[in-house]
């Protein structure tokens, strides 16, 4: 009796201290797992927080590039260009630091973007936005579409033989920037920043891949459209 007594209470005990230690052991694990996610979180926040910071500057430069050229050009047409510049970079400033912005917010700066470059290029450099209006309250990377343009018009000839035309669409969930492709020879090498910044950014904001494709006669990107 004493025997069986003893190992019933060891029984009990070991049973006890199991369930305790068990529950000890999993609420550090618990507690790991969390940090370890926020901290993942976190370095992935700083990456996409160090692409967003890299924006500006790529703006900065290619606008110094199409004033430098307005200086030679049009001197009074380059001060214009200065002014108007000045103005949307203030917009963009408010909209740079959001993770998403709407469509019809992107859309708004590309029109005004285009009006910059028009004044340029003229009617040599075509615009045409075919999307449909429900879809701009739906979000997009900020200065994602932007920056599309921005590259269209950096590697391909604009001229009165050889007009650009950049059409933006939106199917299948995506929206599209295409343009007929007649690359210009550049004093150097692209460095491929703008496409590859829009490519980095979205592997944070979705699950669907930047889609880009280029024949003979066009150069296409597709970027998700993102739901909250």
């Amino acid at each position: 009796d004493m025997r069986l007594s003893i190992f019933f209470t060891l029984m009990i005990t070991f049973f006890i201290t199991s369930i305790y230690e068990g529950y000890f052991f999993f609420m550090n694990w618990k507690e790991s797992r969390i940090l370890s996610e926020k901290l993942a979180k976190e370095n992935i926040q700083s990456q996409y927080e160090t692409l967003k910071s890299q924006i500006n500057h790529h703006f900065l430069f290619n606008n110094l590039n199409t004033l430098s050229a307005l200086i030679e050009e049009n001197p009074k047409l380059a001060v214009d260009y200065v002014q108007k510049t000045a103005d949307y970079y203030r917009s963009i400033l408010n909209l740079k630091d959001k993770e998403v912005i709407t469509l019809g917010e992107e859309l708004d700066l590309i029109n005004t973007f285009f009006n910059l470059q028009h004044n340029r290029y003229g009617d040599n450099l075509k615009l045409i936005i075919s999307v449909d209006s429900s879809l701009y309250h739906s979000y997009v990377a900020p200065l994602s579409l932007q920056m599309l343009l921005e590259n269209a018009i950096k590697h391909n000839i604009i001229s009165m033989d050889k007009p650009l035309e950049v059409t933006i669409s939106a199917t299948n969930g995506y929206i599209s920037v295409r343009n007929n492709l007649q690359k210009r020879d550049l004093d150097q090498p692209t460095s491929g920043f703008g496409l590859r910044n829009i490519v980095d950014r979205y592997s944070y904001l979705s699950s669907r891949k930047v889609e880009i494709s280029e024949n003979d006669s066009y150069f296409t990107v597709s970027i998700p459209i993102l739901t909250m």
